[in-house]
């Protein structure tokens, strides 16, 4: 374990030692059934509210999606403080009431929780896509734009700019039709990447044309598709 790890362990730690300290100070070992729920009903509420991070997806709107489930969690750990307190402080005998109030409030921050979670699995998979379709007309555009700024020769350097303006301003959405052409296109960047400028510029324009061929084909391809 870490330092980091270690320092946020101690002060997840500090609410359940100040609490058990001061319900056993307090209350002792001998209490009603009602009482013992209620101590229960905290201490589950206060480790959703811990595993609150566990549950999100990682993704660049991890923090989007943590938000609602954290204000959530916090609710219902506060609400479950509060009316633990009062069910400690007044001690009733009957615990059915108490039972059914905990069961109540955990039902209803469990289908919050879930219509959440599933909600945002769906969001989470649709941004998965979404970045999977951008892949190909932003990392072929920045990889050619990078080649650009590293070539000398000026029609070389035209025949890239030609390439650059046709992948930069290709449909951004694509389709299982066409992933070999962009597959093709990303290779054919990864075999130029590897050449000297100078020494094999004959090679390096023969595999821009096979770009702006692929890229071409792939366009044309989705358009009619559209």
């Amino acid at each position: 374990m870490n330092r980091k790890n270690f320092f946020w362990f101690a002060l997840d730690s500090v609410f359940v030692i100040v609490f058990l300290v001061f319900f056993f100070t307090l209350s002792g070992t001998e209490n009603s059934t009602a009482v013992w729920i209620a101590f229960g009903g905290i201490l589950l509420s206060y480790a959703a509210l811990l595993c609150t991070p566990l549950m999100v997806r990682k993704s660049n709107a991890s923090a989007d999606y943590r938000r609602p489930l954290f204000v959530a969690s916090l609710a219902y750990f506060n609400i479950s403080f509060i009316i633990g307190v009062i069910i400690m402080i007044a001690r009733p005998e009957q615990y059915k009431a108490t039972m059914l109030t905990y069961v109540a409030l955990f039902g209803v921050y469990a289908i919050f929780l879930l219509i959440n979670l599933l909600s945002n699995e769906h969001t989470a998979d649709q941004d998965a896509k979404r970045e999977e379709e951008l892949k190909y007309v932003k990392e072929s555009s920045t990889r050619l734009k990078l080649l650009l700024g590293n070539v000398k020769d000026k029609t070389l350097a035209k025949k890239i700019e030609e390439a650059y303006d046709l992948i930069s301003s290709s449909p951004a959405k694509s389709s299982p039709s066409v992933k070999a052409f962009e597959e093709s296109v990303l290779q054919e960047i990864t075999d130029i990447e590897d050449l000297d400028p100078v020494a094999d510029s004959v090679a390096m324009m023969k595999s821009v044309e096979m770009i702006i061929s692929l890229a071409t084909k792939r366009n044309s391809k989705l358009r009619t598709e559209n």
